[in-house]
């Protein structure tokens, strides 16, 4: 994968202008991400256009005990799920598509796949792992495999 991936926060406060500010002015280079509610309706405080992917981002339980909301947390979330891909992929895959793209195309068209459908921005992973047998080491070897495959050869 050539290149590093940078994963980014929109702003939880709707811009006042037409002006595109940080990350808006950045889309292409980073992969700009909103807070969503876990039924996958945007934020209100974001700016739903500013965002490629909205993630859980709302009343979000902390190590405190407390409940946070924030596209911070979503882009965390995000970032994960990235490095978690790639690590599977290398690991499992090394020829995988998607290490062989410059690592943003090649994550944002990864994650694109894992959205509820072609035109919705929320990432429901979780939707697609919880279908994944991984009761002994070599079933969650050949899931992982699987959603590898698919994540490369899908258009």
């Amino acid at each position: 994968m050539g290149g590093v991936a940078v994963f980014c926060s929109v702003s939880d406060e709707r811009p006042k202008t037409d002006e595109q500010v940080f990350p808006e002015c950045l889309k292409g280079q980073v992969i700009p991400i909103g807070a969503a509610t876990i039924q996958g309706h945007a934020h209100p405080a974001i700016d739903e256009n500013a965002a490629s992917f909205l993630l859980p981002g709302v009343e979000i339980p902390s190590g405190e005990g407390e409940l946070r909301t924030g596209s911070s947390i979503a882009t965390a979330l995000a970032a994960g799920l990235g490095g978690l891909l790639v690590y599977v992929a290398r690991g499992l895959c090394p020829q995988h598509p998607l290490l062989l793209r410059p690592a943003r195309d090649a994550l944002e068209n990864a994650m694109k796949r894992l959205c509820r459908g072609p035109n919705d921005k929320y990432l429901a992973a979780w939707e697609v792992l919880l279908r994944l047998d991984m009761k002994t080491h070599e079933a969650a070897l050949d899931c992982l495999q699987g959603l590898l495959s698919a994540l490369g050869n899908k258009q």
